[in-house]
């Protein structure tokens, strides 16, 4: 099982419970959030990962979910974008995930979930990230998928 991490944490894999860690220096990741940001990520030459593509509104469609999928750029959602926000801000946030991961189910995405951890304390263990994605709306065999096949076709 794998795990995207900032690069100065990647030696923590086995401590956590993973195979390997990847950083954003091993793939090419695109911080989304908006929609026309989202748009302009999943539409560039090279991004390999459009990551945590909802905001407090809701920034993610079927349409941008069939340009990542034409044009191979997996869909990934981080468990740390969630546990820095509180209050409303943090349910919306949730509920635009949830949605944005049927979206990406039903049209058959590459989606991936990850920590994206950029220090030690925010590194979370594979069952956490297994019940995260499970959570949003995956079934067991998907979030195990999303933490281990999912990153096979990044490297």
């Amino acid at each position: 099982m794998y795990d995207l991490v900032s690069d100065k944490l990647k030696n923590k894999a086995e401590e956590m419970g993973f195979e390997k860690y990847f950083s954003e220096k091993e793939i090419k990741i695109k911080q989304g959030g908006e929609l026309e940001l989202n748009r302009k990520i999943v539409r560039a030459k090279g991004v390999q990962v459009l990551l945590n593509p909802v905001s407090f509104t809701k920034e993610f469609d079927t349409a941008i979910a069939q340009i990542a999928k034409d044009n191979e750029v997996s869909i990934a959602f981080s468990l740390n974008s969630v546990l820095k926000l509180k209050g409303i801000q943090q349910v919306l946030y949730l509920r635009n995930m949830k949605e944005a991961v049927k979206i990406c189910l039903k049209k058959k995405n590459n989606v991936i979930i990850c920590s994206n951890a950029q220090e030690e304390n925010e590194l979370k263990d594979i069952n956490l990230l297994i019940g995260f994605a499970m959570f949003l709306g995956m079934t067991m065999p998907q979030a195990k998928w999303s933490l281990n096949q999912a990153y096979e076709g990044l490297i």
